[in-house]
């Protein structure tokens, strides 16, 4: 007896074999029409329905587009059986079970999506919200102390390893200068202090850069142009401001997000309902089934214990004949045994 598989693979097989004839050499149509035809009633709408589930599973893995971050195997939806015995009947009870394992098996999908994201959000709620807004709030914190700190210098002044200068010119040619001779650029170097914000150089992705660690570490990157450098230190320290306003729109967004999540996690799955209806369905009827089978189990189990009892009456009937056979032939040997002796005493 074939399996459902075989079936299956011999289905494709000769589906492949029928298009393979389309595209095979001395074909003079330009266009060919496939027809897949299908009876009304019968087993095809499972099989069909079969592929439509394994074609988007398929396609949801393919195209990450599914949800969930595991899948049950696609051959448990294959029929049983039993149950292809019962389908043959016509029971409609057969088709409302399988629409029903899909079914429920989706939904039990979905919960278990809704369920992790619960988890995720209480994990986001106790651990990771309350983390970053405490860190938002410390960038906030430096960056306005380091705007309390800059000065609004009308002349230039810049302080380099100890040096001080009014130009420049001359605080550019030493930034380079000192880019040239710094002794491990594994490391941070201080170099010296510009509008009340202490400097220290840098090195990293193939070029120089200054550091502003009383503004949250702050990376300006260096070039080799002597004006261009101080132009984008006075730059990076204008726009402090800017940047402080950033990160408070980004301390409100998180706490949004805080007590949205809040929200979120409080929420039911809005399926459960349907959940449960079907899936006391679905247990109906799996136990009208399975009475019914187990039912057709016994009465078959029945009709062998009747035909075995017949056996053995017959076999016992048919050892009673024997002895009746046995008896009679001794009764009929006995008397003529006694007939023969009567006629012995006669003669003499």
């Amino acid at each position: 007896m074939e399996t459902y598989h075989s079936n299956m693979a011999r289905r494709r097989v000769l589906s492949l074999q029928r298009m393979g004839r389309i595209s095979r050499k001395g074909n003079e149509n330009k266009n060919v029409t496939i027809f897949r035809y299908v009876t009304k009633d019968t087993f095809d709408s499972y099989n069909w329905t079969l592929i439509e589930n394994k074609q988007r599973f398929i396609g949801q893995v393919m195209t990450s587009k599914n949800p969930a971050r595991s899948a049950e195997d696609i051959d448990d939806m294959t029929l049983s059986y039993a149950e292809i015995k019962s389908l043959t009947t016509g029971d409609e009870r057969i088709k409302e079970k399988m629409d029903l394992d899909v079914q429920v098996k989706k939904l039990k999908v979905l919960k278990s999506n809704h369920a992790s994201q619960i988890y995720y959000l209480q994990d986001k709620i106790t651990i990771q919200y309350p983390e970053m807004i405490k860190n938002q709030e410390q960038k906030i914190a430096q960056l306005e102390q380091a705007i309390a700190i800059i000065k609004q210098e009308d002349a230039f002044f810049m302080t380099l390893q100890g040096q001080n200068f009014m130009e420049k010119k001359e605080a550019g040619e030493k930034i380079l200068s000192i880019c040239k001779t710094m002794p491990n650029t594994a490391q941070l170097l201080p170099i010296g202090n510009y509008r009340g914000l202490d400097m220290k150089l840098g090195f990293q992705n193939k070029h120089f850069e200054i550091i502003l660690e009383q503004v949250n570490h702050y990376e300006i990157e260096l070039g080799e142009d002597v004006f261009g450098n101080i132009t984008r230190i006075n730059n990076a320290i204008e726009n402090i401001p800017h940047i402080l306003e950033k990160q408070q729109e980004k301390l409100i967004r998180l706490q949004a997000e805080l007590e949205k999540a809040k929200t979120e996690v409080e929420k039911p799955f809005p399926q459960e309902q349907e959940l449960k209806q079907k899936s006391e369905r679905l247990l109906q009827l799996n136990i009208e089934l399975d009475m019914e089978q187990n039912k057709k189990q016994g009465n078959t189990e029945k009709i062998e214990n009747e035909a075995e009892k017949n056996q053995d009456n017959l076999v016992s009937l048919e050892s009673k004949k024997t002895s009746i056979l046995s008896a009679l032939q001794n009764f009929k040997s006995k008397e003529k045994a006694v007939e023969v002796k009567k006629q012995k005493e006669v003669v003499l």
